[in-house]
């Protein structure tokens, strides 16, 4: 398989570059990504200034490429132009520091990115592991590469957008996988910290998380919590059928 590997916390991200390392031992990975920490940038596109890339030395002779842009900017530069003499099997984002349950799967630039590889056409999926200390990147890489590599047996049509999220727990602790739906909780926002930087002037940093709903056994982040890998199919399509009819019939 050739795979299109990025993320959202920069092309030497630690969590990347251990996922590359498993997957190249069966797989041919490219890997584009940006050049800076961009976490939380959603499904953003640069498209009112230029994009520079420049290819980047990761080691055992892997193709790989910095890009000044959002995660789903790689994707698509990635797709249309460094790679379109040579197209790639899927696309893999991850591995994430941090976990995309819940309504994170919105603000996500690594889910993003899956994201934009399934608009264009290819089988993708996002890994991210829940911050912590139990479990390391090479032990969740090496999880990730299992699920992964199961994926391909199974042969992931070009609609496959699957988002993966490892619980910290060591890894003879995680309790098993489960198939999950996205909890629709919302972001808990408890206000913004006011903070002043060395000039003087202020400025504000967020604070807040996701909740969880501790009624639904089948969401991903309540699998998160007892334990449980998550995977949760997601689609593009965000129309809501069941609000068709209770809406008033509009005319001119």
């Amino acid at each position: 398989m050739r795979i299109l590997l990025t993320n959202d916390d920069g092309i030497h991200a630690e969590g990347m570059g251990e996922l590359r390392k498993v997957l190249e031992t069966d797989h041919e990975v490219i890997a584009v990504a940006p050049g800076s920490f961009r976490s939380g940038s959603g499904h953003a596109i640069t498209f009112t200034s230029p994009l520079r890339v420049d290819e980047v030395p990761l080691g055992n002779g892997t193709r790989a490429y910095s890009v000044d842009g959002t995660p789903a900017d790689c994707v698509k530069i990635a797709v249309r132009e460094l790679l379109k003499d040579t197209p790639v099997d899927l696309v893999v984002s991850g591995l994430n520091h941090g976990h995309n349950a819940g309504i994170n799967v919105f603000y996500s630039g690594t889910i993003a990115a899956a994201v934009e590889g399934r608009i264009l056409g290819f089988p993708s999926i996002a890994l991210s592991v829940a911050r912590g200390d139990a479990i390391t990147f090479p032990e969740a890489a090496r999880i990730a590469k299992k699920i992964i590599g199961q994926w391909i047996t199974d042969g992931p049509v070009a609609g496959s957008l699957l988002s993966v999220n490892i619980p910290n727990r060591k890894p003879q602790e995680i309790a098993g996988i489960r198939v999950t739906r996205q909890n629709l909780s919302p972001f808990r926002t408890e206000g913004f910290e006011r903070r002043t930087d060395p000039w003087g002037r202020d400025y504000f940093w967020i604070k807040g998380g996701v909740e969880v709903d501790g009624d639904n056994a089948d969401e991903d982040t309540r699998a998160l919590s007892e334990g449980y890998i998550s995977i949760t199919p997601l689609k593009l399509d965000m129309t809501d059928p069941a609000a068709f009819d209770p809406l008033p019939r509009w005319t001119l």
